[in-house]
């Protein structure tokens, strides 16, 4: 593979001493899927890590660290990182770093903090290597709570500890400016350098603060400053070296050119990235050894394979959060699924742009059978990604019984939740389509339809063509999945515990 991100460091080039040999034929027996996959993938040795690391694309390893690894360790090593790579780790933290919180769980906002976040990642990749008997270097972060098929939203939430909130100023206390700066420099000298340090990195969260004394060690401050070099305009922020306990660093993809050259190129990467697992997932399935190598997770990280009955067990909130990252996610127009409609109506296939988020459409069944509780909480998280994205054009709300009896343009989360949401009539979701097409709207990224899902044939039919993604308040019944399966729509069910996927 070809990529075009910047290497972070120099490549020193692999030393004489060290041998992977013996270490590629263990990689190959124990993990078959990720050693096919990392062939593809570029080996950087520097002494700029401390250990090893990713910044989803390039893998980087430090001489010493693996000199001293037994063959079985090494190939661990390489088999962990290109586990980052493949569940886009490094682009997923871009993310959450940029929207500023990791999800909402209920009204409550969960922070984002980058090293409880690196630690949720290897929690998940350790726990699915281990389990196919790979060895483990020591000082290792493995959690019985924690499975191969555990999700890294349910890893974060329950590491999470939400930050203390300062107490109220007292004016009475504080006095003036003075004497609060002269406070707020005696609380800083309190803290000593690591809390500085916690600061700059964005911490926050107590049990990431537990990791950082045995993170530290061999992290002296001289390697930090190595670790910072050669990285452009990255921000602090975004490729410090880790201290959340393993023994690798996680950073961000770097690109050159303008913004938009930056997010042509990442699209790329992605591209390259998602078609290389695609073709790993064949490999393994044209030799029978796919369910033994390969979990349910990775098969959602390709392309073709991701967009199948396949895709990983995840909770709804986190999938619809997923169609909505994909819909404003960087890059090229993306023909992979044309639009039935637009062409039959119009002669003409409109490609769904992605880069920039020109519109999202949110049409609500408003009939009196939907469950208001689920959708209460599908508008929260519709509500955090049309903060997230900022669309050009916003998003469209439509209200829609057996037609659409109200639109709305909202530009903000809070806009939305403020909707107050009717409660009347029949469904005949076909008729936000229709609406759309009569309104001449054809720029949206993504058309989501929540319903309970009592639709006619040719609702059906009609969605289907449209390419929405459905949202539906409960498991579908027999009927319903027939028609899903049937009209290749994708559908998300919004329940705790849904039986179908």
């Amino acid at each position: 593979m070809q990529f075009k991100a910047i290497p972070l460091f120099k490549d020193e080039g692999q030393p004489a001493d060290i041998d992977l040999a013996e270490t590629y034929v263990i990689f190959s027996n124990e993990s078959s899927g990720d050693y096919i996959f990392s062939l593809g993938l570029p080996l950087i040795w520097t002494h700029s890590v401390t250990r090893a690391g990713t910044d989803g694309v390039y893998t980087y390893l430090n001489p010493d660290f693996m000199r001293d690894l037994s063959a079985a360790e090494r190939a661990f090593v390489l088999a962990h990182e290109v586990e980052h790579v493949i569940y886009k780790d490094g682009e997923r933290s871009k993310f959450y770093r940029e929207r500023g919180f990791f999800s909402m769980r209920g009204n409550e906002r969960i922070e984002w903090d980058a090293d409880l976040g690196n630690r949720s990642m290897d929690y998940r990749i350790n726990a699915n290597l281990t389990g196919l008997g790979m060895t483990m270097p020591d000082d290792c972060l493995l959690d019985a709570r924690f499975s191969r098929d555990s999700m890294l939203n349910d890893i974060y939430l329950a590491l999470y500890v939400k930050p203390e909130e300062p107490p109220a100023a007292d004016e009475s206390e504080t006095g003036d400016d003075s004497d609060e700066q002269d406070s707020d420099e005696q609380d800083s000298e309190a803290g000593g350098d690591s809390d500085e340090q916690d600061s700059e990195a964005g911490e926050g969260d107590s049990e990431a603060d537990e990791g950082d004394s045995d993170a530290g060690e061999g992290q002296g401050e001289g390697e930090a400053s190595d670790a910072g070099e050669g990285q452009g305009e990255a921000s602090d922020d975004a490729n410090a070296p880790s201290k959340h306990g393993s023994f690798d660093d996680h950073f961000e993809p770097q690109y050159e050119g303008t913004e938009d050259e930056q997010a042509q190129a990442a699209q790329d990467d992605r591209d390259a990235i998602e078609e290389a697992v695609d073709q790993m997932i064949d490999t393994l399935e044209n030799e029978g050894t796919l369910s033994q190598s390969l979990g349910a997770q990775m098969r959602s990280a390709g392309k073709r394979h991701g967009d199948e009955d396949h895709r990983q067990n995840v909770r709804w909130e986190a999938e619809l959060a997923d169609v909505m990252v994909r819909a404003g996610g960087s890059g090229k127009a993306d023909y992979s699924r044309i639009n039935k409609r637009h062409y039959l109506v119009g002669g003409s296939i409109v490609p769904r742009h992605k880069g920039i988020c020109q519109r999202i459409v949110f049409e609500i069944d408003v009939s009196g059978s939907v469950s208001r509780w689920m959708l209460g909480k599908a508008m929260i998280e519709m509500a955090a990604a049309i903060d997230a994205l900022r669309p050009v054009n916003g998003c469209l709300v439509l209200f829609t019984n057996t037609e659409v009896i109200d639109d709305h343009d909202v530009f903000s989360g809070e806009e939305l939740l403020e909707l107050e949401v009717p409660n009347c009539g029949g469904t005949r979701m076909a008729a936000g389509v229709q609406w759309l097409e009569d309104n001449g709207i054809t720029d949206a990224d993504v058309h989501i339809v929540f319903t309970d899902g009592y639709l006619d044939h040719n609702d059906w039919q009609v969605l289907g063509d449209a390419g929405v993604v459905l949202v539906l308040d409960s498991d579908p019944d027999y009927s319903m999945r027939q028609h899903i399966k049937s009209n290749n729509i994708r559908t998300i069910v919004a329940t705790d515990t849904p039986s179908y996927r």
